[in-house]
C-alpha cells in the first residue's frame, strides 16, 4: 500500500489496498504498476496515479469501477473504511449486475503481462516494514467475498467473458497510416529553415504558452520506456535513406547542405549559430514517438544532433536535442524566439548519462498529445519537461553547431510512430463574444466575454457557477482549457462541465491553484462528489491547462498541464453541452479567466 511503501503506520485499509490490487488484476489482467526493482513498484505506489481501469477494459460496469478506485485511494481515508463494507459494495455490485454467484466455468488463459514502465528514483524513505495478511475476521470475511465474487464462483471466468480484455498493441505494424488535418487538405509546411538564435537566448513567452514544469533526470539505460497518454502509438512512417526518392529535403546554400548519401541523411554545416531542420514526408501526427541513430563524422566537434516535433506551418516547434559532450536541451521555438524548457536559466544542462563522443547514439524523442515531451539518449532518459502551446504537428531531424565548423552529422534507421491528430469540434479563443458562451450578470456572480477571454466572477461564498456554450450535443469528447485566477484571494476553483442537460444537470471536473481538485456531478438540485482530494506534486500556480475527458461509456478523467490527476465513472449520462466553471470558498471575490479552448473528439 502506499502507506506502507512510505514506512507509514498500517491499519485494517491497507489490506483492503493489497485486495484492490488484486481486483484490478482480475478486471484488467495486469498489475497496476510494475517496474524492474521492488523499490520502483513500491514508490510507484506510494506517488503514481493509478493506470485507469476503465481504459484499459472499457466494458467494465461503473459500479466496479467505483469500487476500484475506492479501494485504491492513495490516502487510506478516502478508501472503504471496513472489511465489511467493501464486501457489501461487491455483493451489492454483483447483485446489480445478476451475475450468479454458483456459476462455475472454466478459468480463463492468463492475459498477457505488459512490458514494464520506467523507474523511478528509489526511495529516500524508512524501508518497508513486514505486512501480515488479512487483519482479524473482517479481513477473512472479505477475502471470502472477493474469492466468491470473483474467483472460486466464476468471476475469473465472467470478468474476461462479459468485458472482453485488453487488446495486445501490433508491436510491428507493418501498414503505415495517415491522414490529412481536420478542416481539409493539409498545405505542406515551407522547407527547412535556419533559425539563428541560440539556445541562451533571453525567454520571451509566447503568449499562449502555459509551461509545465521542467525535470531532469539520470534514468539507468532500458529502463526509459514510453510516457506517452492513451493507446500505444502506431507506425506512422519508416526510413532507413536507402532510396533517394523518400520525400526528405535535399538543397545547398552557402551555410549548409542537407540531402541523401551512401544509405544515410547528411547534414553539413559551415557556418556557426544557425539549427537548419528537415521534415519528414510523414504528415501531421499527434503523440509522436521518434526514433533515430545519428553520428557525428567531424572529430573534435560537438555539434547539435536532435529531432523536431509538433512544427507549425507558422514554424513554431519543439526541439529535443544533445551533444556528443554531453550537453542537452528540450526547447520551444515560436518562430521568432527559442525557450529552454529544461532549464528555468534559459541554459543548457549538462548529463553524465549520454556517453561522451560515441561513435553513434540512439536518439528517442517523445512529444505526448498532454504536453509532455521526453529525451532519450541510448535507452538512458535524459530529460523531461511540458509545454501545451502545441499537442501535434510534423516531425524533422536536425542538427547545429554553435562553435566549431564545418560539422557533418549523419542520420539513420529512422523510425516515427504516433497517432493522426484528433477531430477538432470546437476551438474558441473568446475574441469574439458572438460565438455562443452565456453572458449574465447578477449581485451573486457574473458571466461574460472580456478582453479576448471569458470571465467567471462571484461575490458570494460558497457558490458554484458556470457557463456554457450554446452548441450541439456532444459526447465522446475532450475539452482542454487555459484558466488564471485573477482574483485577489486567489482562492477559486475552475474547470470544466461536460453533458449539460436542459434540467441543469451535469458533470464538472476542476482544481484550485493549490492542486486541490474535484470530479462532481450534479443532479439539478445537488452535488455529489465523485473523486476529490490534492495532488501535491502539481504545486502551487495561478495559471493551469485543464483538461476534461468524458467519454460515451461514463468514463470521466481530469488533467491539469499535462498530468492525469483522476479519473471516475458515473454513466447517467453521456452527451450533453459543454461549459466552464469556478466556485468560490469562505472568501471572495473570485475572478477566473478562461482563455484557448479546444474541444476535441477521443479515440
Amino acid at each position: 500500500s502506499p502507506e506502507q511503501g512510505r514506512g507509514a503506520s498500517l491499519d485494517r485499509r491497507s489490506d483492503i489496498y493489497s485486495l484492490g490490487i488484486i481486483l484490478y488484476e482480475l478486471a484488467t489482467g495486469r498489475v497496476p504498476f510494475s517496474a524492474e526493482t521492488p523499490v520502483a513498484v513500491i514508490y510507484k505506489h506510494a506517488h503514481d496515479p493509478l493506470p485507469p481501469v476503465e481504459r484499459l477494459n472499457p466494458r467494465l460496469p461503473p459500479a466496479l469501477v467505483r469500487i476500484l478506485y475506492k479501494a485504491l485511494a492513495k490516502n487510506p481515508e478516502d478508501r472503504f473504511a471496513t472489511a465489511g463494507e467493501m464486501a457489501n459494495a461487491l455483493e451489492a455490485c454483483r447483485a446489480a449486475l445478476g451475475w450468479d454467484k454458483t456459476e462455475v466455468e472454466p478459468i480463463p488463459a492468463p492475459l498477457p503481462k505488459p512490458a514494464p514502465g520506467p523507474t523511478p528514483p528509489p526511495s529516500q524513505g524508512p524501508a518497508p516494514k513486514p505486512r501480515l495478511a488479512l487483519a482479524g475476521f473482517g479481513g477473512v470475511a472479505l477475502l471470502a467475498s472477493v474469492l466468491g465474487l470473483l474467483g472460486v464462483c466464476g468471476m475469473l471466468a465472467v470478468l474476461p467473458r462479459l468485458f472482453g480484455t485488453m487488446a495486445s498493441p501490433d508491436a510491428s505494424p507493418t501498414a503505415v497510416h495517415t491522414r490529412p488535418a481536420v478542416g481539409g487538405t493539409r498545405t505542406p509546411a515551407p522547407a527547412a529553415t535556419a533559425s539563428p538564435a541560440p539556445p541562451t537566448a533571453t525567454r520571451t513567452a509566447a503568449p499562449t504558452s502555459t509551461r509545465l514544469a521542467p525535470t531532469a533526470t539520470r534514468t539507468p539505460a532500458s529502463t526509459a520506456t514510453s510516457s506517452l497518454p492513451g493507446p500505444a502509438p502506431r507506425l506512422m512512417f519508416r526510413d532507413d535513406f536507402q532510396s533517394t526518392s523518400s520525400g526528405w529535403e535535399t538543397s545547398r546554400t552557402s551555410s549548409r547542405v542537407l540531402g541523401y548519401g551512401n544509405g544515410v541523411y547528411v547534414f553539413e554545416i559551415f557556418e556557426s549559430g544557425i539549427r537548419p531542420h528537415t521534415l519528414a514526408p510523414a504528415g501531421e501526427i499527434t503523440n509522436a514517438q521518434i526514433a533515430v541513430t545519428v553520428r557525428s563524422l567531424k572529430a573534435g566537434t560537438v555539434p547539435w544532433l536532435g529531432v523536431v516535433c509538433n512544427r507549425q506551418a507558422s514554424g513554431a516547434y519543439y526541439y529535443l536535442g544533445f551533444r556528443p559532450d554531453g550537453y542537452y536541451s528540450i526547447s520551444y521555438f515560436d518562430g521568432e524566439d527559442r525557450h529552454v524548457l529544461t532549464s528555468e536559466r534559459d541554459a543548457l544542462e549538462l548529463s553524465d548519462a549520454i556517453q561522451k563522443n560515441a561513435e553513434a547514439y540512439r536518439l528517442e524523442a517523445e512529444c505526448g498529445s498532454n504536453g509532455r515531451l521526453r529525451l532519450v539518449v541510448d535507452g538512458a532518459e535524459i530529460a523531461a519537461a511540458g509545454d501545451i502551446t502545441h499537442t501535434s504537428g510534423e516531425v524533422g531531424l536536425s542538427a547545429a553547431s554553435y562553435a566549431d565548423v564545418p560539422v557533418e552529422v549523419h542520420f539513420d534507421d529512422l523510425v516515427v510512430r504516433g497517432a493522426p491528430p484528433p477531430v477538432v469540434l470546437l476551438r474558441d479563443d473568446f475574441e469574439d463574444a458572438t460565438s455562443g458562451w452565456d453572458s449574465s450578470s447578477s449581485e451573486q456572480r457574473s458571466v461574460a466575454y472580456r478582453d479576448g477571454r471569458y470571465v467567471i466572477e462571484i461575490h458570494t461564498p460558497k457558490l458554484r457557477v458556470w457557463g456554457s456554450q450554446r452548441a450541439e450535443t456532444l459526447s465522446n469528447v475532450r475539452v482542454a482549457v487555459t484558466v488564471r485566477d485573477a482574483g485577489a484571494t486567489g482562492t477559486g476553483r475552475f474547470g470544466v462541465v461536460c453533458h449539460r442537460q436542459s434540467s441543469g444537470a451535469h458533470y464538472f471536473l476542476g482544481v484550485d491553484g493549490e492542486g486541490d481538485y474535484i470530479i462532481g456531478f450534479f443532479d439539478g438540485e445537488a452535488s455529489e462528489q465523485l473523486r476529490g482530494g490534492r495532488y501535491a506534486r502539481l504545486g502551487a500556480a495561478d495559471t493551469r491547462r485543464v483538461e476534461a475527458e468524458c467519454a460515451a461509456d461514463g468514463t470521466l478523467r481530469l488533467l491539469v498541464d499535462g498530468v492525469q490527476i483522476a479519473s471516475a465513472a458515473h454513466d447517467t449520462y453521456t452527451s450533453g453541452q459543454i461549459g466552464l466553471f469556478a466556485s468560490s470558498d469562505e472568501e471572495v471575490p473570485v475572478e477566473i479567466h478562461f482563455d484557448d479552448l479546444l474541444v476535441t473528439e477521443l479515440e
